[in-house]
């Protein structure tokens, strides 16, 4: 048996309005962190550079378990064990031989050196640098687009024509040019020219790595 439908309707004989109470509480049940995570879920190209990330930070988590089960270290060896002394080349694995498993990446001419294990460890510092050199870009960024966007004006103008004119530098030339500077300067003490090129590096980055963020925050605080 079919019950009948019975249509209520208002006061004034008008059907009542739809409810949109599913939709306000699928709205206000999404934050903003979840709203950039499905974002990030339908870019394939965001989604393969995030998991490059996240293999980089594995590779640095566990530097020293994968240098151990590939049984390589990235400490000085005697050169004579893996070098030639006449040609400065490797005995084993590449230019001149074969691949060798106990060193898939090869040995470094002239020191011998494990290059995967080097490259494993290295994974550390370019993390470290690349998350410094992220966070003070950003802060910079951040900072002079607020202020360019909120007092607007000569702060703008000012903060516009900077902004195009770090824009002019080019960052490959820049950190060219500083690198030779470095090693003429302080090539004498290699420990002081390490720690010199590392930050160099930083500064390089951030010097030319600000204006995006600032145009960008500048833009949203003008909307």
């Amino acid at each position: 048996m079919t019950l009948p439908v019975v249509e209520v309707l208002s006061s004034d004989g008008s059907p009542p309005p739809e409810s949109d109470e599913p939709t306000k509480r699928s709205i206000a049940g999404r934050s903003p962190l979840r709203i950039a995570f499905d974002r990030l879920k339908r870019d394939p190209v965001a989604v393969t550079c995030f998991v490059i990330v996240l293999l980089f930070v594995l590779i640095a988590i566990f530097a020293g378990p994968l240098c151990a089960l590939f049984g390589g270290s990235p400490a000085a060896v005697r050169a004579s064990t893996r070098i030639d002394l006449v040609t400065g080349l490797p005995k084993i694995g590449p230019p001149n031989h074969g691949f060798d498993p106990n060193h898939p990446f090869g040995v470094a001419p002239a020191t011998g050196v494990d290059n995967l294990a080097v490259w494993i460890y290295g994974a550390r510092t370019s993390l470290y640098l690349a998350t410094v050199a992220t966070l003070l870009s950003t802060i910079i960024g951040v900072g002079l687009g607020l202020l360019a966007g909120f007092l607007g004006g000569k702060v703008d103008t000012v903060s516009s024509f900077v902004t195009d004119l770090f824009w002019t530098f080019a960052f490959i030339v820049g950190a060219l040019a500083v690198a030779p500077i470095l090693a003429d300067r302080f090539g004498t003490n290699i420990e002081l020219w390490q720690q010199l090129t590392f930050y160099s590096l930083i500064a390089i980055l951030v010097f030319f790595g600000w204006m995006g963020m600032a145009r960008l925050i500048r833009g949203e605080v003008l909307s």
